[in-house]
Order: structure tokens, then C-alpha cells, then sequence
């Protein structure tokens, strides 16, 4: 019996890789208590969860937690309990859980994993197609993906140290074993799958090309241009019926897990899905969009985008935090629509972005040279 589990990405999450043992670590930026960017915007609270969609589970599954339920599905002063466990339980379907991330590192333990640790282990396989040619010396870069197999490639998720030379190797303290500076607050080590890009940001009805620049009105605009992923997958094929997620709290040490499975174990073509999600707080949608009058009118700047900078091990000052900017190049989504999940159907995520239509791409640091 062989199933899939994939665990999506999608908010503001960062990954650090380590290519000589082919594994990628994902940072959950702590913006939990909101941020303002360098031109004066509010950034709002995000919201960091841990989403479970299996056929069973085992555990500490939390699919009636009263909380996570009103942070993702209530409205402000519109708020019914009884109908947000409802979504949250369609949410997580027959057998699923839900936690919401306080400083927690993640460690996906399966039977196939402990297996592969005792043999020569092929690692994490971070997916590079044609995209990746383009990076040859002399050759102009692909901008927007062609075809859905071009925009399933990891690259597709910034690169800081193309953005803004020096900012692209992270902070030591967000790497290790007990974080004291509160950058992050959640974090999971990627040994095995394939890692790709799931969907690029939408903005205006098109899949645009981002040239970055820093929100001063007299910076420069950078060379780094190129579409932006919004959410990444690692698909990990699990031997055996079960896959567990265990969360370990920097602070406290206290553990919890769940442990999933497919609805059948004996069909073919299963899968689990996980979503690790860091967006603006869901509840907080009507009150946001009321306040800044910009209901259902996408953001053509990724202010967000400065959050990362927080990350970096030597911070570039605010007149060099470049920030995505949607061009006039862009490609129709139907060409590279992989088509929705579960997940997004339900949390009704729209397809330019999280609920008040920021760009809000994910980000990728230098090699971790310790890992």
C-alpha cells in the first residue's frame, strides 16, 4: 500500500535549503502581531495554522476546536460558532485535524522514512524543469511560465539573494534548536518527495512577471523579475497506511501528533492532504477591507514582501527592501491552472490571493551550510 501526502504552503513562509543532503527547511514568519511596512502600510495579523485533510485520524486532531473554526471561517462581529465547526469539519474532512502554530517544529515521521534512514536516502527532490536552463549565463530568463509543467518549478519562489545582494542567507537563530528572536513560529524540515510550485500569484485575472523595487519613491528598481509562486507542495509517496505529524514547541518542549490516513488503504491513488497556512487572520476580513475600502481590488505591490527582510542575517535598510510589482507581461491562468483543492474551495481563498487580495508570495534563502 503506497499514498500520497501532500503538505501545501501558502502565506508568508520562507525555505532554506541544504543541497548536499537534499533537504529544505520551511520557516513560518511570526506575523502574528501585524507589521508596518517602510512606506507606512498596516500590515494586518496573520494567522498561522496546520490543516489536516485525511480519511482518518488519530491523535491530537482538534477538528471541533471552537478557536482555529472562528479564526477561519467567522467575520468580524458576524460570527455563528455552530456554522464555523461545520466548515472547519468540511474542511478537514472524514478524519482530519487542525492546530494552530505557537512556535512549533514539525517532524513527519512514516514508516517508509524510518526505513529510507537506515539506507542510502535519495533526499528531497526540490523539482527543477526548463525553468531552471534559463539561469545559463548569456540566456534571457523566463519571466511567466508556458505550459503547466514550467510552472511546477520550484524556482518560481523568490530568491533573496537575487533580490537584494547580502540578504540571502537567514538568520542562524531561525535554524536553531530553540529560536529566542520570535522571527518564526513554526518550522519543518523537508527529507523526502518532490517539492514543486502548486499555483502562481493571479493579479488582475493573469498570471503576471514581478520586477522588484523598494517601496521609496526614489529607489531603483532591481534586475530580479519573474512570476512569483503563491503555493508550493511537497508530495512524499508514504509506504504502509499512516503518516505522523508531530509538533514540538521551541519553548516548552511539550509535544503533540496526529497521526493520518487515507480514507481506504487498500485503493489505489490516495492522498492526505496537509496545508500550513500564514495569512492574514481570516476572522479580521470584513473589518480590514471595510477599513481601507478595497474590497474585491487586488494589490498590484507585495508590501508583505518586507516581512522576509526580517530574516535575513544582515537586514538591508528600508530604502533597499525590494518588493514584488506586477508588470504589464503575463500569461492566461488556463494555460497553467492545475485546478483547486479541497482546502481552497472551502476556506474560499481567492485565486488573486488570501481574502483582501495582497500579494503575499513565499521566499527562499541561500544554502544552510550547517544543515
Amino acid at each position: 500500500m503506497i499514498f500520497i501526502l501532500k503538505i501545501y504552503f501558502f502565506g508568508l513562509i520562507a525555505f532554506v535549503p541544504n543541497s548536499h543532503s537534499k533537504q529544505m527547511t520551511a520557516l513560518v514568519i511570526d506575523a502574528r502581531p501585524g507589521f508596518h511596512a517602510s512606506d507606512g502600510t498596516a500590515f494586518p495579523s496573520h494567522y498561522p495554522v496546520l490543516l489536516a485533510r485525511a480519511g482518518k485520524c488519530q491523535g491530537d486532531c482538534r477538528s471541533q476546536d471552537q478557536q482555529i473554526a472562528n479564526h477561519l471561517f467567522g467575520t468580524g462581529s458576524v460570527l455563528n460558532p455552530k456554522l464555523t465547526l461545520q466548515d472547519l469539519s468540511r474542511t478537514l474532512g472524514a478524519g482530519g485535524g487542525a492546530w494552530e502554530l505557537n512556535g512549533d517544529q514539525i517532524l513527519i515521521e512514516t514508516t517508509a522514512a524510518r526505513q529510507t534512514a537506515e539506507a542510502s536516502s535519495p533526499g528531497l527532490e526540490v523539482l527543477r524543469t526548463t525553468r531552471s536552463v534559463v539561469r545559463k549565463a548569456g540566456e534571457t530568463p523566463v519571466s511567466v511560465p508556458a505550459n503547466l509543467r514550467e510552472a511546477e518549478d520550484f524556482s518560481w519562489v523568490a530568491e533573496m539573494g537575487q533580490i537584494v545582494k547580502g540578504a540571502g542567507k537567514v538568520d542562524p537563530d531561525c535554524l536553531s534548536e530553540k529560536p529566542t528572536k520570535d522571527l518564526i513560529v513554526g518550522r519543518v524540515k523537508l527529507t523526502q518527495g518532490t517539492l514543486k510550485t502548486y499555483r502562481l500569484i493571479e493579479y488582475d485575472k493573469n498570471i503576471p512577471s514581478f520586477f522588484f523595487q523598494p517601496l521609496a519613491a526614489s529607489a531603483p528598481t532591481t534586475s530580479y523579475s519573474q512570476g512569483l509562486a503563491d503555493w508550493t507542495v511537497v508530495e512524499i509517496p508514504i509506504q504502509g497506511c499512516e503518516a505522523t505529524l508531530q509538533a514540538k514547541n521551541f519553548a516548552t518542549g511539550e509535544i503533540r501528533s496526529m497521526t493520518l490516513s487515507p480514507s481506504d488503504c487498500k485503493a489505489g491513488d490516495q492522498v492526505v492532504e496537509v496545508a500550513m497556512m500564514n495569512i492574514p487572520d481570516p476572522s479580521q476580513r470584513h473589518d480590514h477591507e471595510a477599513a481601507r475600502g478595497q474590497e474585491d481590488k487586488p494589490q498590484a505591490v507585495g508590501t508583505h514582501f518586507e516581512l522576509f527582510y526580517e530574516l535575513s542575517e544582515s537586514r538591508p535598510s528600508w530604502r533597499q527592501k525590494a518588493v514584488p510589482h506586477a508588470s504589464k507581461t503575463a500569461v492566461n491562468p488556463a494555460a497553467i491552472d492545475p485546478g483547486d483543492i479541497e482546502f481552497l474551495k472551502i476556506l474560499k481563498i481567492p485565486r488573486a490571493g488570501t481574502y483582501s487580495h495582497p500579494i503575499c508570495p513565499q521566499a527562499v534563502f541561500d544554502d544552510d551550510p550547517n544543515a
